[in-house]
């Protein structure tokens, strides 16, 4: 439960700063993300989720008994990419449509919040897998460390 709720409160505070995102980049009349987004957002969480399958290889390969028990946890990272990428199709194609009534600028405020999201919540994966791969190896030099000591 506890975990729930963490991953909830994540969600909140990448959700806020991908509007403080979209709001900064609007106030600053600045469409830096907005380009980056246009062609190299798809590109970038393709290559996030090949880097999270190597990634999950590398435990599974090196530590049987380490990937059972956090195998949930990327189980979950995986499916968070994969709707991440499936909301970001729509998302991209509803963000290049350049229409300049009220309603539309707002909206496209959303998305742009929304993609801003994506991406931090997929930085954050980032993050947590390479600190899983630093604990595994660090653990793994220990081992040997003390395997040579005997």
């Amino acid at each position: 439960m506890k975990n729930i709720i963490l991953k909830i409160l994540l969600f909140i505070l990448y959700s806020s700063i991908g509007l403080v995102l979209a709001w900064l980049s609007e106030r600053l009349s600045s469409n830096f993300l907005e380009k980056f987004y246009k062609s190299n957002f798809l590109a970038l969480l393709i290559s996030l989720t090949a880097l999270l399958f190597a990634i999950y290889s590398l435990i599974t390969n090196r530590l049987l008994e380490l990937a059972k028990t956090t195998q949930s946890e990327l189980k979950l990272a995986f499916i968070i990419l994969v709707f991440c990428l499936i909301i970001s199709i729509p998302l991209l194609l509803l963000f290049s449509i350049d229409e300049n009534t009220e309603t539309w600028i707002k909206l496209r405020f959303v998305i742009f919040s929304a993609l801003n999201t994506i991406l931090i919540l997929i930085l954050h994966i980032i993050i947590d897998m390479g600190k899983s791969v630093f604990l595994i190896t660090n653990a793994l030099s220990k081992i040997e460390e003390n395997s040579q000591k005997q």
